[in-house]
């Protein structure tokens, strides 16, 4: 089991605006990979997002559903899965933050 925990860290902007429109942070707070004849495996996000000028607009923290690896697949496969189930869930959350940015 790998716990690992987010160090809070602004964009380093260094007092100048973002080069985009908006800034954005994903930080893997949690991956819990475990074997019990399959390997499953869930996965636990913090996104933040940023405007121009650092500020910070949103954070939410995102959870994968309970990931199960087929028998012949090993602990890479559940770590692929994982970040395209997480991929999926900010998706949208990061298109209707940028529709609603300043």
């Amino acid at each position: 089991k790998l716990d690992h925990r987010a160090v809070d860290v602004p964009p380093a902007t260094n007092g100048k605006p973002l080069d985009g429109d908006f800034g954005l942070s994903i930080d893997i707070t949690k991956y819990d990979l475990v074997f019990d004849g399959v390997w499953t495996a869930r996965a636990t996000a913090r996104v933040r997002w940023f405007d121009m000028r650092g500020r910070e607009i949103a954070d939410r923290v995102v959870h994968t559903d309970t990931l199960v690896g087929a028998k012949d697949e090993d602990q890479r496969a559940l770590v692929r899965q994982a970040s395209a189930q997480l991929v999926d869930i900010l998706a949208p959350r990061v298109i209707a933050w940028s529709r609603s940015s300043p």
